[in-house]
């Protein structure tokens, strides 16, 4: 019957778990935005992997409250009828230790556990902030400091932990020695006050029986409150997480038959309390085109997240007359699958429509240099493509779905100025795909050139909507910033008006060369990582599968791991806890054979006077009683310490290791699985290991002990108790094999349920654009299904395990029952009768044995996981013995030298024996198709892809004899993807705390963010929420570039840093740039031909060869020159660059 309840209990912890998991998906996917900024991805996936799997675990356990007690009362009742009313001063210990635990020493521990999860909850969520700009973290040699506040946030964790671990050690000690205390009352009571106060063997053993079966029900007790309690807490945790505002599905109301595809009315909305958009009166005609302008942080972006209904509405009301609504984020979302089910998002293929797509969206080339084409997976976050292909794969998704209502947030930012105008041209613009009487589009633009072909132009400033109307309406009025605009439309139409007039002359020779530019229009110019995968046809289907299947151990837990826990919580504590298990032992086992002689000593039956004797006996019984104490006190204080050392140090070494790891190692691995480590596996270090080993080393005392006391009492028992143990043995060896794999396959299963949820949580906004919720709880349920669906086979071969254990344990009572009724008239039958319950005990205290070592080897499995990680090859030492002055690189020349790298072994050269001199001083601008090698030679200045040959010589010094962070430190970079953290905008500017707030306010002022931060209440200090949200994109790109100022070193690397801002603030940056960098060596990736047509020299690359390398005047003179083909698409002529040059000096002396 108790196998079956077990059965029951676990599968109703089962279906719990899953409910409150299914629960917790749907709820992430209903979050207001206010709630968003409340919790984050890291905390959610907290409640998954840890509070529902202790909801999960309450079940097995819970019926013990009733059941332990019932136990309890029944063990005194018999005991009343064995010893009268001496049974009650067991039943008054009992009654003193349960109170004490339960309610004293059980409130202490919930508190501490409350707080040590509120903990956790934080630095998982930095950990998941760590992951997610890990690049970020090497290129600028902040991953030391990010490591030192991440564990800063777990010493905290490990002292509360620590403190809870005392508290249930003194709980521990109370439950396993509850048996001796219990039996000292009554055998002291009995001997001093009962009328007959002589004790027989077998009224000594047999309430030494029943008082050892109280043992379990105790401890089982103790770990079913202890379970409860955290249980309670994570119950409340959960409650707090369902209970967090959801967005309104009512904010947006639908009139099919409005002439108005959007409407808003008196619109007022926000994000936090205060109102980010004002006074909006808005009202989009079917079939339309939009455009939105305006500066960074005016609130263009949040006027299509008020449409999308992403905001808190506070007045006024939004009307939408579809519900067919598609919206590509200015920020990209790309799901962890190839190229191709990105775009289809699940969608029936028409491959008519789908190339019609690729095309018009410019993906073909990219396609064509892939190796599985768009069959590729690109990887999690999209982490193997660049920002342009990521915008160009989501319009192409947006596209597909083929909707009424089309919100575009600045997708022409992140493409070259050719590539925007193509897609332009061929998907958003008049005569594009979406061109349709039904179709309705809204685009945020910086680009000014396509104003005139727009239906419509919405200027925005500060959260208001300051001009609507067309552009010729635009171009007449008098506003400030509408005069920069026309400033710089007319520039454009200038420069395409002189480009239109002339006709370039491409030589016959020169037409193969850039043909392979024109047919990659899509790409030319952007920075990628697709590069990486140009390789040979024999690894095609190696690099098609980019995210690699999560392995395992198989068979046995290897010595090393064990090894490694042992050293991690030091060899002196092992050393004490095998000390103080021999001491339990052998107090145990004294206490008994003590008990015995002195039930069986004549002096004590036939003395008239005993009473000196019975004192005698009761004084060394107790002795043994203290040493027990002692020992199970030593035990359980040594595994609590060091449990908590060998945590701390593990998860300390796991972090350092994951910072330490290459770029490879988070191409292919999913943060879903690595933030599996940090919170499950080290939630199972941090509570179940030193838990279950208390329970087992207990139990392992407890069994040999009895074993030896029922041999050393009847020696005819071992013919029973021997094989027993043998047979024991065998069965858990037989039993392990398997449970041993299928906790690994369970813990592998349970890395894509938090994949899944870190992914969707990221694209949340995307997910309800489309309304396709449904179909992302239908994937997140097949996950959890798969992944519980492994725990319930887990779970089944432990109720075979069991079985087999009571099976063998009545055969074995009942050969002992059989060698005790053939020894009758031998043995004294008191002895007889301990012994059989002796016997009966053994079989319990074995299966319990069994369940807590074999959960305890389950748990050692995380250990194995995380020393998985520890153990990964790491990039090169940050620091080395190389010593290098303060203020170097003084010139900043730079200088390739034979230089090959490639990203793997197995792949082709990305740069191949590359020379390059760049002199110090020098404004280089890179240009070249995907695949050119742009992205390469970045990532190789800074270390981040090792040489293979050649070297990198930077004033004078070879690069790879340098550490790491002496390297990065000395450099700058401002990358196209603006990364920020939650934390002050302080932190973000300055995590290392290395400059005074003046040099940061400095910092601030000259990267045009001073009124906007000064008008902030908390100023510095205002916090940033999770990935920079309460930010614009523009923002994050300006706290990019002050940082940058910040570090001001002779090398700066900019990656197109202004594709995300207007042009105004684009002028303010590029100035800034030529001020601060004045004497500096600046190398651009560029996007954009325009932003690079002033600097010094031009570097074209193709192939990971410079195939051009000279003044961008020069280049664009010369009509054979690839540049010039370049200019040519780009509409860039040469009768009009002087000018432009000119105009940009001007603008920057």
């Amino acid at each position: 019957m108790a196998r079956i309840q077990l059965g029951y209990s676990s599968i109703r912890g089962m279906r719990a778990k899953s409910a409150l998991t299914a629960v917790i998906y749907r709820k992430s996917l209903r979050l207001s935005n206010r709630s968003k900024r409340k919790t984050t991805v890291g905390e959610i996936v907290n409640l998954i992997s840890v509070d529902c799997q202790k909801i999960q675990d309450v079940f097995v356990n819970l019926h013990w409250i009733w059941n332990a007690p019932f136990m309890i009362i029944s063990v005194l009742i018999i005991l009343y009828k064995l010893i009268g009313v001496s049974a009650f001063t067991g039943a008054i210990i009992i009654m003193i230790l349960a109170p004490f635990n339960t309610f004293y020493l059980a409130k202490k521990v919930k508190e501490l556990q409350r707080k040590q999860m509120e903990l956790k909850d934080s630095r998982i969520k930095f950990v998941n902030q760590i992951l997610m700009g890990i690049k970020v973290l090497k290129l600028y040699a902040w991953e030391q400091y990010f490591a030192n506040k991440a564990m800063d946030i777990r010493k905290k964790e490990i002292y509360l932990l620590k403190k809870a671990a005392i508290y249930n050690a003194f709980a521990t000690i109370t439950w396993i020695c509850s048996p001796y205390m219990v039996s000292l009352a009554c055998f002291g009571t009995y001997v001093y006050f009962s009328n007959d106060n002589t004790l027989t063997p077998s009224m000594t053993f047999t309430c030494l029986a029943l008082i050892n079966i109280l043992n379990m029900p105790m401890i089982i007790l103790g770990n079913a409150v202890s379970g409860l309690i955290q249980a309670m807490i994570s119950a409340k945790r959960l409650r707090a997480f369902l209970l967090l505002e959801e967005r309104d599905p009512l904010s947006i109301s639908y009139d099919v038959c409005s002439a108005d595809a959007i409407r808003i009315e008196d619109g007022t909305f926000s994000w936090d309390e205060r109102p980010s958009l004002k006074n909006i009166q808005l009202n989009v005609k079917t079939g339309s085109l939009v455009a939105i302008i305006g500066r960074v942080g005016d609130g263009k972006s949040s006027l299509l997240s008020a449409i999308l209904g992403e905001m808190t509405t506070l007045e006024g009301k939004v009307t939408m007359n579809s519900r067919r609504l598609a919206y590509v984020p200015q920020q990209a979302w790309i799901q962890n699958l190839s190229l191709k089910n990105n775009i289809l998002f699940d969608k029936l293929l028409n491959s008519k429509s789908y190339t019609k797509v690729i095309n018009a969206c410019a993906l073909k080339s990219d396609m064509d240099v892939l190796p599985a084409g768009d069959e590729t997976e690109i990887g999690e976050r999209g982490i193997n493509v660049s920002g342009g292909q990521k915008q160009r794969i989501s319009l192409a998704r947006a596209v597909y779905q083929d909707c009424d209502i089309y919100l575009f947030d600045d997708p022409l930012s992140a493409v070259d100025s050719h590539v925007g105008k193509h897609i332009f041209e061929n998907v958003i613009g008049p005569t594009g795909l979406l061109r349709n009487k039904v179709r309705t589009r809204i685009l945020v633009t910086h680009s000014l050139s396509i104003l005139p072909d727009v239906d419509e132009v919405i200027v925005m400033k500060d959260g208001e909507i300051i001009h609507r109307g067309q552009y010729d309406e635009l171009m007449k009025t008098k506003e400030s910033y509408l005069e920069f605009i026309k400033l710089h439309s007319a520039t454009e139409d200038n420069q395409e008006d002189e480009q239109n007039k002339k006709t370039i002359y491409k030589p016959k020779r020169l037409i193969s060369t850039l043909s392979t530019i024109e047919t990659g229009l899509s790409a030319s110019m952007e920075s990628s990582l697709f590069e990486r995968q140009s390789t040979t046809e024999n690894n095609v289907s190696s690099i098609a599968k980019l995210i690699e299947d999560e392995g395992s151990e198989v068979g046995a837990i290897k010595l090393s791991v064990i090894i490694a826990y042992v050293k991690a919580a030091t060899v002196f504590l092992t050393i004490l806890l095998a000390v103080s298990v021999v001491c339990l032992i052998s107090t145990i086992t004294g206490t008994n054979i003590w008990l015995a002689a002195w039930s069986t000593d004549p002096k004590i039956l036939n003395a008239t006077n005993p009473y000196n004797q019975i004192r005698y006996r009761l004084a060394i019984y107790g002795v043994f009683g203290i040493g027990q104490v002692l020992s199970v006190l030593g035990i359980t204080l040594t595994i609590a310490f060091g449990s908590m050392i060998a945590a701390s140090t593990i998860h300390s070494q796991l972090l350092m290791n994951i910072v330490k790891s290459s770029m490879k190692f988070f191409d292919t691995t999913p943060l879903g699985r690595i933030l599996n480590r940090f919170s499950r596996d080290i939630d199972y270090l941090d509570i179940s290991i030193p838990l279950y080993m208390t329970f087992t080393l207990s139990s392992i005392s407890q069994v040999i002990a009895t074993i030896v006391m029922m041999i050393a009492s009847t020696p005819i028992f071992s013919a029973a108790a021997i094989p027993m143990v043998l047979i024991y043995g065998f069965v858990q060896r037989c039993y392990m094999g398997c449970a041993r794999q299928l906790k690994r396959l369970d813990a592998i299963k349970k890395s894509p349920v938090f994949a899944f949820f870190s992914e969707t949580l990221n694209g949340v906004s995307s997910i309800r654009a489309y309304k396709v919720e449904n179909r992302f709880i239908d994937k997140s349920d097949f996950h959890l299904d798969e992944s519980q669906s492994t725990w319930f086979q887990v779970f089944s071969s432990f109720r075979w395990i069991a079985i087999h254990a009571e099976a063998i344990g009545a055969v074995t009572t009942l050969i002992a029952t059989i060698i005790a009724i053939s020894q009758k008239g031998k043995v004294d039958p008191g002895l007889v009768g301990a012994s059989v319950s002796y016997a009966i005990m053994t079989c319990i205290q074995l299966v319990v044995l069994l369940r807590n070592s074999c959960e305890l080897e389950s748990y050692i499995v995380s250990v194995e996981r995380i020393k998985e990680y520890i153990d990964q090859p790491t990039e090169a030492p940050w620091k080395s013995d190389q010593h290098l002055s303060i203020d170097w690189p003084e010139r900043g020349r730079v200088l390739f030298k034979d230089y090959s790298t490639k990203y793997r072994p197995e792949l082709d050269f990305v740069l191949k024996e590359m020379n390059l001199d760049v002199p110090e001083g020098m404004k280089i601008g890179i240009v070249g198709r995907t695949g050119a090698g742009k992205s390469s030679l970045a990532l190789s200045l800074f270390r981040i892809i090792e040489a293979v040959s050649g070297s990198i010589i930077i004033d004078d010094i070879d690069i790879k004899t340098l550490g790491l962070h002496d390297l990065r430190k000395r450099l700058t970079v401002i990358p196209q993807d603006p990364v920020i953290f939650s934390g002050s905008l302080k932190f973000n500017i300055d995590p290392g705390n290395d400059y005074t707030d003046d040099e940061i306010w400095t910092a601030v002022e000259h990267a045009h963010l001073l009124n906007f931060i000064s008008t902030l209440p908390e100023q510095l200090d205002y916090e940033c929420g999770e990935d920079g949200e309460n930010l614009s994109v523009g923002q994050r790109q300006l706290l990019c570039l002050a940082r940058a100022l910040l570090r001001k070193t002779k090398i700066l690397l900019l990656d197109e840093a202004t594709a995300g801002v207007d042009l105004e603030t684009d002028e303010l940056i590029q100035r800034t740039i030529r001020q601060q960098f004045k004497f500096c060596t600046i190398i651009t990736i560029a996007h954009r031909i325009n932003t690079i047509l002033d600097y010094d020299r031009v570097v074209v690359m193709d192939k990971g060869n410079v195939l051009e390398y000279a003044n961008p005047l020069k280049l664009l003179s010369d009509e054979d020159s690839i540049f010039h083909g370049m200019c040519a698409a780009a509409k860039i002529s040469i009768n009009n660059i002087t000018d432009y040059q000119e105009k940009r000096r001007n603008n920057f002396d």
